[in-house]
């Protein structure tokens, strides 16, 4: 999530930017109500949750392949927000996502204090409340290292909203939703910035990945709530 200047808001694609260049992010905002500034420009904090990336990003692959440049269904994600928020019984004039993620804080911390991932990981899988809340992969191990914290508070925030006692995801369950992955990544008509940008068709999943010079740079899933529209 991007918070400050006019509003606050969440990047909808992954993107490979050249080097020495500008580019245009396409964004959504997650702060309804707020339309002044309140700096001179953005700072880069928390990854959205996987439930409200699930919703916008099929609408942003919508938008992708009718020819746009990436926008989600605004409407939607200020409901997502809404309903977030609701859940974590935050009040917020602005109605601000990232409040949600202030009242979560101490839950969200300790359960990154409770968790270590081996050495030279490269990716998550990660289940919450007995499902499958999404995954994140990334084609070197030093680069996940880097994004991880910002990663890990969008599950742990997930975690924080759906505690639940449920046992854990089965290897089967597990295996399965890799190779759903697998079978559904296709190849986009266009790439915003560098690279080859790959989506996912299943409609039980979205998600989308990057791939250049022979490499998978980045793929991101997101299991779509059982309560979506």
């Amino acid at each position: 999530m991007l918070t400050g200047a006019k509003q606050d808001r969440i990047v909808n694609v992954t993107v490979l930017v050249a080097a020495a260049s500008t580019f245009t992010l396409p964004v959504s905002c997650v702060e309804e109500g707020r339309w002044s500034s309140v700096s001179h420009g953005f700072k880069a904090t928390h990854y959205a949750p996987h439930s409200l990336r699930a919703n916008n990003n099929a609408s942003v692959r919508e938008d992708r392949e009718s020819g746009g440049r990436g926008h989600g269904d605004q409407n939607q994600v200020w409901n997502d927000v809404a309903r977030t928020m609701s859940d974590m019984h935050v009040e917020s004039e602005t109605q601000s996502l990232p409040e949600s993620y202030e009242k979560a804080s101490d839950l969200m911390a300790a359960y990154g204090n409770s968790i270590s991932l081996p050495e030279g990981c490269s990716g998550v899988l990660v289940g919450i409340a007995g499902r499958i809340c999404g995954m994140d992969y990334f084609g070197h191990a030093d680069t996940f290292a880097r994004m991880w914290p910002g990663l890990s508070d969008a599950y742990f925030f997930e975690a924080a909203r759906h505690a639940s006692d449920e046992a854990v995801i089965p290897d089967r369950q597990a295996s399965d939703y890799l190779a759903t992955v697998r079978e559904t990544l296709n190849t986009s008509r266009s790439t915003l910035g560098e690279g080859t940008e790959l989506y996912l068709s299943d409609p039980r999943i979205t998600g989308s990945a990057l791939w250049d010079t022979d490499r998978l740079c980045h793929l991101t899933a997101s299991t779509v709530p059982e309560d979506a529209p």
